[in-house]
């Protein structure tokens, strides 16, 4: 396993609390810190069922929820979990841990601090072609700025990593028209589910 967050600094006691999804390790500041977001929340009724995906990437992992539940349901699973924020990798990594116990997360998981899925700190890179699923709840805006640059750079990473026959499962904000991107990048995307504010897609990566 490759961690960056042994040698956080960490300045407060993270917080606990549990989802109906699963209990979650939360520092302060990262996305969702306090209760499940109503766009993860849908997510999760939407992850592929067992037996689908051997390797998986939680992109822009915040808390680490998603990649713990895939993980969880199905022992087979390999999860990395990615985030730009060293406190969400240290959430992820406690939160996975007490969804699958230290021993399951040494050989079942991974945790970088990265800029999305490039330029990752430490570890081996994820090679083109080698992931089954890429999931991700890509933000809409980065310091000052809104915007939808993060999630297509995020997209086209994903799209670069998946193998043939990978999926790229989303959550965003309706507003946001996600679907124009994906369906540009992958030839096409449907909708898994939606509610009045969310919609989930899934694309996958055309056969060669």
């Amino acid at each position: 396993m490759s961690s960056t967050s042994a040698s956080l600094p960490v300045l407060m006691t993270p917080r606990s609390w549990s989802s109906a999804a699963d209990d979650v390790t939360s520092h302060a500041g990262v996305f969702s810190a306090r209760r499940l977001d109503a766009g993860t929340r849908l997510l999760l009724a939407h992850l592929p069922p067992p037996g689908q995906v051997r390797t998986a990437v939680d992109l822009g992992c915040g808390t680490g929820i998603v990649g713990s539940v895939l993980a969880r349901a199905d022992p087979e699973v390999h999860v990395t979990f990615l985030d730009e924020s060293r406190l969400a990798v240290a959430s992820a990594q406690a939160t996975a841990t007490g969804a699958l116990g230290p021993d399951e997360v040494g050989r079942r998981a991974r945790f970088a601090w990265s800029d999305g899925l490039d330029d990752l700190a430490e570890g081996v890179p994820i090679a083109d072609h080698s992931v089954d699923l890429v999931a991700l709840n890509p933000p809409f805006h980065r310091d000052h700025s809104v915007g939808d640059a993060t999630a297509w750079r995020m997209f086209r990473q994903a799209r670069r990593a998946l193998r043939p026959g990978g999926q790229l499962l989303v959550v965003g904000n309706r507003h946001l028209a996600h679907h124009a991107k994906v369906r540009r990048l992958f030839g096409a995307c449907e909708v898994l589910g939606s509610d009045p504010r969310f919609v989930v897609l899934r694309a996958v990566t055309p056969s060669r």
